[in-house]
């Protein structure tokens, strides 16, 4: 990777390290349960294969957490491990998923979901 896509990943992490803890009050008006009860829809009426979903930049899980209370399995990622750790906590009453960040998704996303309380 060339030095500015170092110093791009830092910078972005940096700033999502920073919002993580605003995040949710920023979002709080953006309809993630009713957006994602339109991408149910839409995923179930063309037939999706399985019950897996990847939410890549899953963020504080606002879109992934109404997605587990949907009946699916959610694989989650995020590039802020702030973020990650909040995704988590949201997720805990909502069922079960995996999540780490982005900078070890590479290596492969786990094949079960665990329970959100053993994920770091």
């Amino acid at each position: 990777m060339s030095q500015g896509t170092h110093a791009l990943e830092g910078s972005a992490l940096a700033a999502y390290e920073a919002f993580a803890p605003f995040y949710d009050r920023y979002t709080a008006d953006h309809g993630h349960d009713e957006w994602m009860a339109d991408v149910d829809a839409i995923l179930r009426g063309y037939g999706a294969p399985g019950d897996r979903l990847l939410d890549v930049a899953c963020g504080t899980g606002k879109s992934f957490v109404p997605m587990l209370a949907r009946g699916w399995r959610v694989t989650a990622c995020d590039i802020s491990p702030a973020m990650v750790e909040r995704g988590v906590r949201s997720s805990a009453p909502a069922g079960r998923f995996a999540s780490q960040t982005c900078a070890t998704f590479p290596g492969g996303a786990p094949s079960t979901p665990q329970p959100a309380s053993t994920i770091p």
